[in-house]
């Protein structure tokens, strides 16, 4: 999933509706993120690989919000929503897609498989092409 500066832009406006945010955590793959030349580096955020999501991180982030894409080649939404689950995560978590068909399969799909997840899609609308 490639996400444009005006979706990028989307997304951190999104995040920071809710004041009480002190962090969103990103989770995707930071090697792909750091080969496409992407920052990581953006003051609120916090990005890490699924593999990096522990108790004590979300203990010492206390996220209200935690976003990642959809599907990647290494795990989708309901990896990432089945591991906060397990993690005891009760807030917000939000998957990341561009402009989809039925968002409402998706969003029982996950609802349905991880029910202690407050789950929804973030579906981008389409880039514009200049």
């Amino acid at each position: 999933m490639n996400i444009s500066t005006d979706q990028a832009s989307e997304l951190i406006a999104y995040a920071a509706t809710d004041a009480s945010i002190a962090t969103t955590i990103i989770v995707g793959s930071l090697a792909s993120w750091d080969a496409a030349g992407r920052s990581t580096q953006i003051d609120g955020f916090t990005f890490v690989n699924l593999s990096d999501l522990t108790a004590a991180l979300l203990e010492k982030l206390a996220p209200a919000l935690i976003m990642a894409p959809l599907v990647t080649e290494e795990f989708d939404a309901i990896d990432v929503a089945t591991a906060l689950a397990a993690l005891g995560y009760k807030g917000r978590f939000r998957a990341i897609a561009d402009d989809l068909p039925n968002v409402e399969m998706i969003r029982r799909d996950v609802r349905s498989s991880v029910p202690d997840i407050d789950f929804d899609v973030l579906a981008l609308p389409p880039t514009t092409q200049d």
